[in-house]
């Protein structure tokens, strides 16, 4: 009796050990983006109407292909926003070898997935890449406190 008691408990421990393994195993892995640098912000304070700038610089650490996703949530502090309230668009240069050999993607169009929220999908080849981007605000922007994130996600073509 102790001895079943003894062999149910060790494969109740065996059990639960590979479900914690396998939970583990199962979370997705994110690394951060090797020498990623906002090298110009937007500014705290922006009028409606108005174009503001940022720009970005990332490196591609294999130099091969890579899909880069690039999303900007708008949130506004007390209230909603409507679509077409912020757009934004870019240009982003690349090169292997600075500064020669360079390639420009001008044109990078965000598309407005949902009110506030921009997205841009596109691949990349070369080692060295910066993103400069132009967010406007309409004429129509209710004045207000307003919260701009932005996340850049890298992910390799096996």
């Amino acid at each position: 009796m102790r001895r079943r008691r003894l062999i149910l408990f060790g494969l109740v421990l065996l059990l639960a050990l590979m479900m914690r393994e396998t939970s583990f195993s199962m979370r997705p892995t994110y690394k951060r983006i090797p020498a990623f640098h906002v090298v110009k912000g937007l500014p705290e304070t922006m009028w409606i109407g108005s174009a503001y700038e940022m720009e970005l610089m990332f490196l591609n650490p294999r130099s091969q292909t890579f899909g880069m996703d690039v999303t900007m949530k708008i949130t506004k502090e007390d209230g909603a926003i409507d679509f077409g309230d912020f757009s934004l668009a870019g240009t982003l240069y690349t090169y292997d070898a600075p500064p020669k050999d360079h390639h420009i993607h001008n044109n990078i169009i965000f598309k407005e997935i949902s009110e506030g929220f921009l997205q841009f999908e596109g691949s990349v080849e070369e080692r060295f890449n910066r993103l400069n981007l132009t967010v406007s605000l309409s004429p129509y922007v209710k004045p207000g406190t307003y919260t701009f994130t932005l996340t850049v996600t890298l992910q390799y073509k096996d």
